[in-house]
C-alpha cells in the first residue's frame, strides 16, 4: 500500500472526511504539515474539499518564526490556496492564565484555529500529528503518571471537527513520501533541544527502548492506544447511561445521590465525578489532577455527614448526608441577621432574598393544624408580640411539633439531615426568646392551634420579590 492510500484508509476508518468538507489545515512549515497539506491537495477532487492553510506564530522565535511564516504563504500561493497568519504572545498567555508556555502554546492555536473555522465557516481542522507523536505522548503520560483516558494517547478524531489522518503513520514513512515527492520543509530549532520532556523522549528514550527492548515499540504503543480506546469508549458511554439516572441540576450546580453512585464499581464512579467538572468547567478539565478526583471520592465515604472540599477554578465539591454537590464559587458567607416582624403586614428580608407576609384571623372549622414547608398557623392568643425573624445561635432549644421534651436545635437539624452549610441561613419566628417557628421545618408544640384556640396567625414566607 502506497502512502497516500494508507492515509486514506485512515480518513476512512475513523469518518474523517465527508464530501464537500471546508478544511483549515494547521500547516506550521515542518515536514508533518507539509506532508499533510500535500496529502490532502492529492485528496481535494475525491472528497471536493476546499483547503484554507493556517499558520500561527507563537511569539517565541522572532526572525526564525517569521521566516516560517513566509515559508508557508509561498507554499500556500504555489498550490493556489487560501493562506492565513496570525501573531501571538505565548509567553505573556502563559503568564496571564498562570500556564505552562507548552499549554500556552496549545490554546493560542486552538483559539486560532477557532477564528479561522468561523471565518471561512469550516467543517474540520486537520493536524498534522503521527504515529510517532502518539508514542512519545503515550511515554509522557507514563512518565507523568496517567489513566486509561491517557494512555489512549491522542485521539484521531477530537470533538469539534479536529482531525489527525498522519496518526497512523511513522515519521520514517513521512520523511521517505516527502524525499520522494521533493518537498520543501523548515526545521523548528526548538524541536532540537532537549529541554523539553517530549524532545528528551523523542531523542533519548525511544532510541534506548527500540535498542535495549523492543526495536517496534513505537508500533506497540500505537497499538495498545488503539486498544485502550475502544475500551475507554465502552466505559465513556456507561458513564453517560449512570449520568442520566443519577445527576441533577445545571452548570451552575450538580447534585447526585450518593448510595446510588456507590452501587456502581469504583471505575464508573470516577468517571461520573469526571463529567461532572467537565459540565463546571466547560468542558477544559487541564486543571483537573487525578488527587482532585481522589479527594472527592474520599467525601463519598468519609463518616462525616456534612464535608466540603474546594477544588480549581473556583469549584467546590459538598457532601451533605446523601447527596453531593459540585458548586461554583466559594461558598456564601452568612451573616447573622435579625428583623423585627411586622404584624399583620408584609416584611421585607432583603438579605434572604425573602419576605414574610403575616395576618390575623378568627379560628374557623377547617383552619389547618399543621404547616407546610413555607406557611405555619400559629395560637396567636400565645404569641407576646413584636415578633422578630433571627438566624440560629448555638444552644438554641425548642419542642418540635409532636414531642413533649425540649430538642437542641442542632441535633434536630442533624436528625433531619440539614444540610451544615444551610442551618444558619434557615430562619426562626421568636417570641419572648422563645422558638415559635423553625421555618420550613416545624412549627414548637406550644404554639400550635388547639380545640380552644380562637385568633390564628398564619405566617407564610415566600421568595422576594
Amino acid at each position: 500500500m502506497d502512502f497516500i492510500s494508507k492515509v486514506k484508509a485512515t480518513v476512512e476508518k475513523y469518518r474523517m472526511l465527508q464530501e464537500g468538507d471546508r478544511v483549515i489545515v494547521g500547516v506550521s512549515g515542518g515536514i508533518d504539515s507539509v506532508v499533510l497539506l500535500n496529502v490532502l491537495m492529492a485528496l481535494r477532487d475525491e472528497y471536493d474539499l476546499s483547503l484554507i492553510v493556517a499558520h500561527l506564530d507563537h511569539g517565541i522565535r522572532g526572525e526564525e518564526a517569521r521566516g516560517e511564516a513566509d515559508f508557508v504563504r509561498n507554499v500556500a500561493q504555489g498550490l493556489a490556496l487560501s493562506f492565513e497568519t496570525a501573531v501571538t504572545n505565548v509567553p505573556a498567555l502563559a503568564r496571564r492564565e498562570h500556564i505552562s508556555l507548552q499549554e500556552a502554546a496549545r490554546k493560542a492555536r486552538y483559539d486560532f484555529y477557532e477564528e479561522m473555522r468561523e471565518k471561512y465557516g469550516g467543517q474540520k481542522v486537520a493536524m498534522g500529528q503521527t504515529a510517532d507523536d502518539q508514542a512519545e505522548t503515550i511515554l509522557m503520560r507514563v512518565i507523568r503518571g496517567t489513566g486509561l483516558r491517557g494512555l489512549k494517547g491522542i485521539p484521531p478524531v477530537r470533538s469539534g471537527g479536529y482531525i489527525r489522518p498522519l496518526i497512523e503513520v511513522s515519521r520514517e514513512e513521512i520523511e521517505r513520501f516527502a524525499d520522494k515527492e521533493g518537498l520543501s520543509f523548515v526545521t523548528d530549532s526548538s524541536n532540537i533541544k532537549d529541554i523539553y520532556l517530549r524532545n528528551k523522549v523523542r531523542h533519548d528514550l525511544i532510541p534506548h527502548l527500540q535498542g535495549e527492548y523492543n526495536p517496534h515499540i513505537k508500533v506497540g504503543l500505537t497499538r495498545m492506544a488503539s486498544i485502550l480506546s475502544r475500551e475507554d469508549d465502552y466505559l465513556d458511554r456507561k458513564a453517560e447511561e449512570v449520568m442520566a439516572g443519577l445527576v441533577k441540576g445545571d452548570g451552575e450546580e450538580l447534585s447526585l445521590d450518593i448510595p446510588r453512585l456507590k452501587a456502581f464499581h469504583e471505575a464508573i464512579c470516577f468517571r461520573v465525578l469526571q463529567k461532572m467538572l467537565a459540565i463546571m468547567l466547560g468542558g477544559d478539565l487541564r486543571s483537573i489532577k487525578t488527587i482532585h478526583l481522589d479527594g472527592i471520592f474520599r467525601l463519598l465515604t468519609h463518616r462525616a455527614p456534612n464535608k466540603m472540599l474546594n477544588l480549581p477554578q473556583g469549584i467546590r465539591a459538598e457532601k451533605h448526608y446523601t447527596e453531593l454537590f459540585i458548586r461554583k464559587g466559594r461558598p456564601p458567607a452568612v451573616s447573622p441577621f435579625e428583623y423585627i416582624i411586622d404584624v399583620p403586614g408584609i416584611t421585607i428580608l432583603e438579605g434572604l432574598g425573602k419576605k414574610l407576609i403575616t395576618r390575623i384571623e378568627r379560628v374557623r372549622k377547617g383552619t389547618p393544624k399543621d404547616i407546610d414547608s413555607k406557611v405555619a398557623y400559629l395560637d396567636d392568643d400565645k404569641l407576646t408580640h413584636p415578633l422578630t425573624l433571627r438566624s440560629f445561635k448555638e444552644g438554641d432549644r425548642f419542642i418540635p411539633l409532636g414531642m413533649k421534651g425540649h430538642k437542641k436545635l442542632k441535633d434536630f437539624f442533624i436528625n433531619t439531615k440539614t444540610p451544615k452549610a444551610l442551618r444558619r441561613r434557615i430562619p426562626l419566628l421568636i417570641s419572648r426568646g422563645t422558638i415559635v417557628w423553625v421555618v420550613g421545618y416545624r412549627v414548637n408544640e406550644c404554639f400550635k392551634l388547639t380545640e380552644g384556640s380562637k385568633r390564628v396567625l398564619r405566617a407564610e414566607y415566600l421568595d422576594y420579590p
